[in-house]
């Protein structure tokens, strides 16, 4: 059984000043935080098995998710779980397999997604842990099967416990580098950062006085080293994608 063009993927986006509050105050978090879901976007976009994306968003950004190919439908503002429910009904046609993936992959690889669903498409509804190893990275349910949502704290577990096959032993690295602390924006940018959060951290240590210190302290760098971190030169990184 083939996946190519026959999944529909759902991505709620937030956004806003609050998004990615452990990021530290010294990061520009908004902007991080969309910059990670329109690199996710870009990824699942670009993958071979997905015929289509839902976006779930009231962000001004919606015009961009727009732009670059995706349907965009409203948030109804009541809660993770509610967002998913709304962009799934707003899915287009049978016959097709529906996923969520959350929007804070920015180290997302089109291939690695295609890969993952590939092996999704043996099992009626699946999953895939985050980078903690409590959360959900994504959810799928096979054509003509029904999603449990269960998005939130300990969703690892809660999916399991509706039915879902956790995958997460197959899932590639990029599929579960969530971001929500800088040590997973660095772990993110071993991968390879896709453009949009690349040029957000560019940004931010091209600013007068950058030294950013949450970097500094945890990984007892200078500023100069610091900067390189946030520009992601370091020699451990893999080039920009997508």
């Amino acid at each position: 059984m083939t996946t190519e063009a026959r999944w529909s993927i759902v991505v709620p986006v937030k956004g806003g000043d609050r998004a990615k509050s452990r990021l530290g105050a010294d990061l520009r978090r908004g902007e991080l935080a969309i910059a990670f879901a329109l690199d996710t976007v870009r990824a699942v976009l670009a993958a071979s098995a997905v015929r289509e994306v839902v976006v779930v968003t009231d962000h001004p950004s919606a015009r961009v998710f727009r732009a670059m190919g995706a349907r965009v439908v409203s948030d109804p503002r009541s809660g993770l779980n509610r967002a998913i429910a709304r962009g799934l009904d707003a899915v287009s046609g049978a016959g097709a397999g529906t996923g969520v993936i959350l929007g804070d992959l920015p180290a997302l690889r089109p291939e690695d997604l295609t890969r993952f669903l590939a092996s999704a498409n043996l099992v009626p509804a699946a999953i895939a842990g985050d980078a903690q190893g409590t959360g959900t990275a994504m959810s799928t349910a096979r054509a003509g099967g029904r999603h449990r949502l269960r998005f939130g704290p300990d969703s690892r577990r809660l999916h399991r416990e509706a039915g879902y096959v956790d995958l997460t032993r197959v899932a590639p690295p990029s599929l579960r580098s969530d971001v929500d602390t800088l040590d997973d924006l660095r772990t993110a940018r071993r991968l390879g950062l896709g453009r949009s959060t690349a040029a957000v951290l560019v940004g931010a240590a091209s600013e007068p006085g950058s030294e950013h210190p949450h970097l500094e302290s945890a990984d007892h760098l200078g500023r100069k080293t610091a900067i390189a971190h946030l520009r992601g030169l370091g020699s451990d990184r893999r080039p920009a994608h997508v």
